[in-house]
């Protein structure tokens, strides 16, 4: 009689009840990389240096992040809109995001840590960085064969409730320990928030 219930409809429901009410991260989700986890781990750092909360993954801006990094890629651009004049809240509502979003992008950084920084030394995209209310963050990186080499987009947001967590496949979403602050030379390719 059990399994016949665990089987049948009932099994359905539960499942149901599972995908609806315990977000997990989205159908075709990659999980980040280990450069794309350090640059969370490098912004954390950041925001903790000014009482900011730690940011974590949210499957929706990893997949908003990811669309765009790729696109520019392939298009072989470097833009805050994307090849189909899509804004970047706009990226975000359709992975999922239910709100408005901030977004910081660079191309030349090869590695966590120069793209950090170059944030970090432009006020515009340092504020974004450690804007307070953020509380999920999708990070992307995609190489290129074109001029910049590198790509990265960082897609923050702050909508109520709990994140879309990434799957257990991925590491979860939780930050790791937080490393020491960067220092402050400058990187010259960013676009302006």
């Amino acid at each position: 009689m059990l399994r016949a219930w665990l089987c049948g409809f009932p099994c359905t429901a539960w499942l149901l009840f599972l995908i609806v009410v315990l977000p997990t991260a989205a159908v075709g989700q990659s999980c980040p990389s280990d450069e794309e986890r350090q640059v969370l781990d490098l912004i954390n750092a950041e925001r903790a240096e000014v009482g900011a909360p730690a940011l974590v993954f949210d499957a929706r801006l990893m997949d908003s992040a990811r669309r765009h990094s790729d696109d520019m890629a392939e298009g072989n651009f470097l833009s805050h809109t994307g090849s189909d004049g899509s804004s970047a809240s706009q990226r975000a509502q359709d992975a999922g995001y239910p709100s408005g979003i901030g977004e910081t992008a660079g191309a030349g950084q090869s590695n966590a840590a120069s793209i950090v920084l170059g944030w970090m030394n432009s006020s515009g995209h340092r504020a974004i960085l450690l804007n307070p209310s953020w509380r999920h963050i999708g990070i992307a990186y995609a190489p290129t064969s074109w001029f910049y080499r590198h790509l990265w987009t960082a897609n923050f947001g702050a909508a109520p409730g709990a994140p879309v967590l990434l799957d257990s496949a991925c590491g979860g979403s939780a930050p790791s320990p937080i490393p020491e602050p960067l220092g402050r030379p400058g990187q010259p390719y960013l676009v302006n928030p």
